[in-house]
């Protein structure tokens, strides 16, 4: 199974949102790492609970409107090798503001359903942005404005 994972500011400008398009599931960290991490506890902990098999087309997907944001980023963004260098703040190396980051994920789901019973509280700060049941297959981030302080955050 693959799923669609975007990324982005959360509202207001503080932490960020990660939204698994295929199953409308969101989650949120206090920087896109921690946001990431969440959102990958969290998908390992909902095909738990719809153990012992998962039918992916039982999952109710996101709305039309987080789709066409997805379209955005795929369209307007450009693709990076790998998630490991997410920013803890949202601006870009090149001062621009980060709009949004879309990662599809390969799932194995009998990984998955072989993993721990509840998702972490607080994962470590060194956490990884591939757990066993999730690999990332392609990445894109989309960059828009120039940040008002051209304050980098040293995002590769």
């Amino acid at each position: 199974m693959t799923a669609w994972l975007l990324l982005y500011p959360g509202e207001g400008s503080t932490g960020w949102t990660a939204h698994w398009l295929d199953f409308d599931l969101i989650s949120q960290g206090r920087d896109a790492p921690h946001a990431l991490q969440t959102a990958l506890d969290a998908a390992a902990w909902l095909m738990r609970r719809r153990a012992p098999s998962v039918d992916p087309s039982r999952f109710r997907p996101a709305p039309p409107s987080e789709w066409a944001r997805l379209e955005r980023v795929l369209e307007g963004g450009g693709v990076v090798g790998d998630l490991s260098g997410l920013p803890t703040r949202l601006g870009g190396a090149d001062g621009r503001m980060i709009e949004a980051v879309a990662a599809n994920y390969s799932i194995d789901l009998e990984a998955a359903l072989a993993g721990p019973a509840a998702p972490t509280p607080t994962p470590p700060e060194d956490a990884s942005i591939s757990s066993p049941p999730f690999r990332p297959v392609v990445t894109f981030v989309l960059m828009g404005a120039t940040t008002p302080t051209g304050v980098a955050s040293g995002f590769a």
